[in-house]
């Protein structure tokens, strides 16, 4: 509950990470800041600090950091209204998710994908896209 804090603990995080290079260390406190921007509703720093974190990520090798910050960036479309952006990125969050076997980073952007057909009006795509994930 305490994002002031949290926030402030990554901030200082981060360049000590940056002097022992972990790119893996530095991106994800830079995620985690991401995530804390999404919960506190500011979806323009959080999408920055996703965005900034991606290649971090990619440098570190982790695909599973670099796809759940594509779902986080389909997070704030789909936040914001727009699904076509957010069917988008979770999708392209899918194809790493399955790469790497992440049945439940799959199972989250079905979901989401869900979301929006829910959203505009397709009950019966919605219905089909929950029970899909449902047993992943």
């Amino acid at each position: 509950g305490d994002v002031q804090g949290a926030d402030s603990l990554l901030n200082t995080a981060i360049p000590i990470f940056q002097k022992v290079g972990s790119r893996f260390g530095e991106a994800n406190c830079i995620w985690s800041l991401g995530k804390f921007k999404f919960q506190i509703g500011n979806n323009q720093e959080a999408d920055s600090l996703f965005k900034a974190a991606i290649p971090m990520f990619r440098q570190a090798g982790s695909r599973l950091g670099e796809a759940n910050c594509i779902r986080n960036l389909g997070d704030i479309r789909f936040r914001t209204g727009d699904n076509q952006g957010a069917d988008s990125l979770f999708n392209d969050a899918i194809t790493i998710f399955q790469q790497i076997g992440s049945r439940l980073g799959e199972a989250k952007c079905i979901r989401s994908i869900g979301d929006i057909r829910f959203r505009i009006g397709d009950i019966q795509g919605a219905e089909s896209l929950l029970n899909t994930a449902i047993p992943l």
